[in-house]
């Protein structure tokens, strides 16, 4: 059955802002037991030498894949010293936005192996992937004609000229 608990995205800090603890407390709760289903998901599938590559089937069945890269990315943000984790899994747990939260992200850091639990993100990397929700065929043209789109775009074409100015810089004449 489906940890249907709703993955709160802000701080502790922020959710007593927003007075929305209860909802933190909750999915904070859901975060932890995402952790240990992970770590038992390791310690029942690593035969010493090798991680069962079906090991994330029952994590991702009970926790789904959002709350799933949102405990393994805060591990990997919080043990980002650990050099035993792959460039690729380092670079995709970067793009993740795990709030700050001093107090409390280490309280679902998976305390598996680091070059086990390596192999796990990125079976989990490989299980979305195979989703084929997203993939270089949705990408919106190449960058060459993304820049000239820019520079004349449409606005261009109906006679406005863009500006000289680029954000943060001044220009030579004082116009900007």
């Amino acid at each position: 059955m489906m940890n249907d608990t709703y993955l709160y995205p802000y701080s502790s800090a922020e959710a007593r802002d927003r007075n929305e603890l209860s909802l933190w407390r909750e999915s904070h709760k859901a975060n932890i037991a995402c952790r240990n289903a992970i770590e038992d998901a390791i310690r029942q599938n690593f035969d010493g030498m090798h991680l069962d590559k079906n090991c994330i089937t029952p994590v991702l069945e009970e926790y789904g894949y959002k709350r799933t890269a949102w405990v393994l990315a805060n591990t990997l943000h919080e043990l980002k010293w650990d050099g035993r984790f792959g460039h690729g899994n380092k670079q995709w747990a970067e793009r993740a936005c795990i709030p700050e939260d001093i107090n409390h992200n280490s309280d679902f850091v998976v305390r598996s192996h680091p070059a086990v639990l390596d192999g796990f993100v990125t079976f989990y990397r490989k299980a979305v992937q195979a989703l084929n929700l997203f993939g270089a065929e949705h990408c919106v043209g190449d960058r060459a004609e993304q820049a000239r789109r820019a520079r004349g775009g449409y606005l261009g074409r109906v006679g406005h000229r863009p500006s000289p100015c680029r954000p943060g810089r001044r220009s030579t004449s004082g116009r900007c």
